[in-house]
């Protein structure tokens, strides 16, 4: 690119927007891969078969998430990982590659053919099975692929901007012990009378992504919350962590936040769509491209119960779609971590950042 530090933004328009022309290197990565029993007219969706040597066949379904899934979806060219299948029981009527050739199958989800990940390959002529007798095709794996995706992001000013320390009596706590918000420490009946202290904070979830943030749970199974008269469509939707400096261990018992996901706010140019409502029959829920679903730091459970913390320089963690249930164009930048000094009565935020190496506070 050249250098147009010495340009000034006068007159720019959309007539003048920059782009990039992309080649991808042929490296032969599809030549030994393929999706076989897909369901008519869906060809990104099917079962996984490869080529160990000369022989084609499937891969056991142990161990397989996401993360393999991805890599499947780029290497076919068929875009991302929109969900990883196991157990595809449904997927074997043409009986090809039925042999198993590959088990234990572990990815970072970056890695351009299967071939560069972790496995471990089976000689037995006869095929392995996958955990119990001869034919257990129903172990089998498959994917489903998609050029467009979600992508969550924090805002990280609005986590910074927000962080305050509250304490509050058990008595306005019902709500939050019923979901379980509170340390373990909280439901002892010695504690009945008592206070807890909460690390309160904000999360703005933005999808920077092409396409909505979905539950992956049917609406049946979403849980109903009396206290808070509305669904929950997933009950992991974020941790809430408090790590050690030293050790990057757990100093609180943490918090698994569940949502009632909605289109809190929207840029310039893009609708609301989905919205929490207190019906109790379920309404459609997720974030829109382009949307963030905000929950406030006064809000019930929106917190990390500290009472039983010292005082001291901690990591904060909030770790978004931390199950990677729902497939998200970028998974490395759901880690979000933040340096805070926690005080009797107040917190200092030192910096917030996104780790350069997700295992580094995992």
């Amino acid at each position: 690119m050249s250098d147009y530090t010495n340009y000034s933004m006068d007159g720019c328009s959309q007539r003048n927007l920059a782009g990039v022309s992309c080649n991808t290197p042929n490296y032969g990565h599809q030549e030994s891969i393929a999706l076989v029993d897909s369901p008519a007219g869906q060809p990104s969706v099917g079962r996984v078969v490869v080529r160990v040597g000369s022989v084609w066949g499937s891969i056991c379904s142990n161990r397989w998430t996401i993360r393999e899934a991805a890599v499947v979806c780029r290497q076919l060219g068929l875009g991302y990982a929109h969900s990883s299948l196991q157990d595809v029981w449904q997927m074997t009527a043409s009986g090809q590659g039925l042999r198993t050739v590959a088990t234990n199958v572990v990815c970072t989800g970056n890695e351009d053919a299967l071939s560069e990940c972790e496995y471990f390959i089976n000689y037995d002529p006869f095929g392995a099975d996958c955990g119990s007798g001869w034919t257990t095709t129903a172990a089998y794996v498959g994917v489903v692929c998609s050029n467009e995706l979600p992508d969550l992001q924090l805002d990280m000013a609005d986590l910074t901007n927000s962080m305050w320390v509250d304490v509050l009596h058990m008595n306005y706590l019902r709500c939050a012990a019923e979901e379980r918000c509170l340390s373990t420490s909280g439901y002892y009946p010695s504690n009945s009378n008592s206070t807890r202290k909460l690390l309160r904070f904000t999360t703005s979830v933005w999808n920077r992504g092409t396409a909505a943030f979905r539950p992956w749970l049917q609406s049946n199974a979403w849980e109903w919350h009396a206290c808070h008269g509305h669904f929950h469509s997933m009950a992991e939707f974020a941790h809430f962590d408090i790590l050690s400096i030293d050790t990057f261990e757990r100093a609180a018992e943490g918090h698994k936040a569940s949502f009632c996901l909605e289109d809190s706010v929207c840029q310039e140019g893009v609708s609301k769509r989905y919205r929490c409502t207190t019906e109790t029959t379920p309404t459609p829920q997720g974030i829109s491209a382009g949307c963030a679903d905000t929950y406030f730091a006064q809000y019930d459970c929106q917190w990390i119960d500290v009472t039983d913390v010292s005082n001291g320089e901690y990591y904060l963690r909030v770790n978004l779609n931390p199950l990677e249930s729902v497939g998200e164009l970028d998974f490395d930048n759901n880690h979000n971590v933040c340096t805070i000094t926690l005080n009797d009565r107040s917190v200092v935020v030192n910096r917030c950042f996104i780790p350069s190496d997700q295992r580094e506070t995992s």
